[in-house]
């Protein structure tokens, strides 16, 4: 099911996820109009989302290891509080993501699958790291639904 066929009662949710999806989502303003009807008045979207202002999107351009072929929104940290703003969301943090990604997923960023099946043989690849690392590119988004707004028109 996707997130646009639901259609649950509006105004019943507290908090929207979205967790690695903001940037592959078709017509974003349409899906965020839609979370905007589901979310209660003061309710929190939450996403993390690759932003093209980055320092590591600029260095590595069109071979950034976010811009996969299922990326369909490129957004800038402005762009990101200009579309929330004209769906009816009030940006209430932004920073960059921190994540504790297991070992396999570093391997195949760092582009060492050849590591693979050592790992494999030690049973290491699904050990995560004790810690959170930032994910240099990628901002987590707090964005509350302001009281009384309406759905901003998108074009």
């Amino acid at each position: 099911m996707s997130f646009l066929s639901y259609q649950g009662q509006p105004s019943s949710f507290d908090l929207i996820l979205m967790l690695g999806t903001f940037a592959n989502l078709p017509d974003l303003p349409r899906q965020l109009n839609h979370a905007h009807q589901l979310l209660k008045p003061g309710g929190i979207l939450f996403f993390n989302v690759p932003v093209v202002d980055s320092w590591i999107a600029r260095l590595y351009g069109q071979n950034y290891w976010m811009y996969a072929p299922s990326v369909s929104n490129f957004l800038s940290r402005k762009g990101c509080r200009m579309i929330l703003d004209r769906t009816g969301f009030q940006v209430e943090k932004m920073r960059t993501d921190c994540q504790q990604p297991t070992l396999s997923k570093l391997l195949g960023h760092a582009k060492l699958q050849v590591l693979y099946p050592l790992f494999q043989q030690l049973r290491w690849l699904q050990l995560t790291l004790p810690m959170a690392l930032p994910i240099p590119g990628v901002m987590a988004v707090w964005a509350r639904k302001a009281k009384g707004s309406g759905i901003a028109a998108t074009q």
